[in-house]
């Protein structure tokens, strides 16, 4: 069968892979700064959490399957209350906040949070780029700063894509035009 395709078509499949190549270039920048962050505090969990309605989802993460997990059970809800600095919890097993939290007496057993938080120009926070580990950990303030300086590198890149839009849930309902 011979090709068919008009010049408009092709030029439209073009920009489409570029697009796409962008794209998963994008992504790999993303999961280049969450590995640092883990790095960073020598941990086994890092992440870039984002708000999605009643869940935080996780738009890139090292060490962990999960995909969401509900707002009320994160550390990140509590880390966006603080916005204009990096929320810490050295032992989380000790903090009275968490230490009843399915996330530490469960099977991850997590004792340290740290989260950066995301946010944009407009005052809007979007979620935070989060360390936790197993261990508990003492921070130096050099190690807060760096990551404060990752999570604002994290904003840029949402901002400039629109990323930080979480995708459509399968049971949520199609937004109206």
């Amino acid at each position: 069968m011979p090709n068919t395709r008009t010049n408009s078509q092709v030029t439209k499949l073009k920009q489409l892979s570029l697009a796409l190549a962008e794209s998963f270039k994008d992504e790999q920048a993303y999961l280049d700064l969450t590995c640092a962050a883990a790095d960073l505090f020598d941990a086994n969990i890092a992440l870039i959490s984002l708000q999605n309605g009643d869940s935080m989802w996780f738009k890139t993460r090292v060490g962990l399957e999960i995909t969401e997990i509900p707002k009320q059970a994160s550390f990140c809800e509590w880390a966006m209350q603080f916005c204009d600095r990096v929320f810490v919890v050295e032992d989380a097993a000790k903090d009275p906040r968490f230490a009843n939290n399915a996330l530490v007496t469960g099977p991850l057993g997590i004792r340290f949070y740290v989260g950066a938080p995301l946010v944009t120009s407009t005052r809007q926070v979007l979620g935070n780029l989060c360390v936790l580990d197993s261990r508990p950990k003492k921070l130096e303030s050099q190690q807060l700063e760096t990551l404060k300086f990752l999570g604002k590198q994290v904003t840029e890149m949402l901002e400039k894509s629109k990323a930080h839009i979480p995708p459509i849930s399968p049971i949520s309902p199609i937004p109206s035009q």
